[in-house]
């Protein structure tokens, strides 16, 4: 894990670590450990591009906590466009056009698996449902897993919100991959 700001004023952390060395679960392992030592109260977002790396993480954590003797298991929620959030909702007989409050993911869970479009827009442009997800952002703690995949003429726009998350919601950020994009802290770039 490398730092290159004082923690007394925030910092980004990076993890680099090539494919199979136990990325998912140092990661993990890091942010719980940053999680309690800042007293963060929020929440354990992990972030990842694509739906398919989440069903596999969840796997990770599902068979993690299964055996964690004499700790409180964590509750664990899912958050992208293919998730089923209505699995326990009566579902109701016509389409409604707005949703209904029971089937949005509002990452009320001690740590939530969802993707790197749900967390920009939730941060960028919410929408009223994704609005609602925007204090689960304070004081969590957020691994961004694979941020080599942003396109490159986003990194400008990544940086700011990087820092929004740090500053504005008082978030710690793990930036987690087998290779590292040229993001860089603070702030390099100003885009309009």
């Amino acid at each position: 894990v490398n730092s290159d700001v004082d923690p007394n004023t925030g910092q980004i952390y990076t993890l680099t670590l090539p494919t199979g060395a136990g990325k998912t679960l140092t990661g993990t392992q890091s942010a719980l450990h940053l999680h309690d030592e800042t007293n963060s109260s929020g929440p354990l977002l992990y972030i990842l591009p694509y739906t398919s790396i989440i069903e596999q993480t969840e796997q990770v954590y599902a068979d993690l906590f299964e055996f964690g003797a004499g700790i409180e298991t964590p509750t664990i929620g899912v958050d992208h466009y293919l998730a089923d959030a209505t699995d326990d909702v009566e579902k109701p007989d016509s389409e409604e056009k707005t949703p209904n409050m029971a089937t949005i993911p509002l990452w009320y869970n001690d740590i939530t698996l969802s993707t790197t479009v749900q967390l920009w827009e939730t941060v960028c442009g919410p929408s009223k449902s994704q609005c609602l997800k925007l204090p689960q952002l304070y004081e969590s703690t957020i691994i961004l897993d694979e941020p080599q995949s942003f396109p490159t003429e986003w990194f400008g726009r990544v940086e700011e919100l990087l820092e929004t998350l740090r500053t504005r919601f008082n978030a710690n950020v793990i930036l987690m991959s087998a290779t590292q994009p040229p993001i860089t802290y603070p702030p390099t770039c100003n885009t309009a």
